[in-house]
């Protein structure tokens, strides 16, 4: 498994995130899929220690925030289109927060 690596970037609202990222390659049916996997923080994640049975384990996980189905290292894809893609990916991924914490706090409508 590939190592993740960092990428620290300034969000539209001025703040700067550092953001975890690693290349996924999945075989289905003959074919490669390559895409890239985007993380930001933690959460606990709890396991059987043997599936079904045994103690349960907690242990720390990146959270995925958002996947986006290209490969980083091809050459086809510009600075520029992977700098507006992730900057698109993360807005939508903090409006889609918003909108948990007003649910949240009672905001339904």
């Amino acid at each position: 498994m590939e190592e993740m690596k960092n990428l620290e970037i300034i969000d539209r609202t001025g703040k700067k995130r550092n953001i975890q990222y690693k290349h996924i390659e999945v075989c289905r049916n003959d074919d490669w899929y390559k895409f890239t996997e985007f993380y930001e923080g933690t959460f606990i994640k709890t396991h059987k220690k043997y599936f079904f049975f045994g103690e349960t384990i907690s242990t720390d996980a990146p959270k995925k925030i958002f996947t986006i189905r290209e490969d980083y290292e091809n050459p086809q894809l510009s600075k520029e289109w992977w700098n507006t893609t992730v900057m698109s990916k993360l807005h939508e991924y903090d409006q889609l927060n918003n909108r948990i914490q007003e649910i949240e706090n009672g905001i339904v409508l």
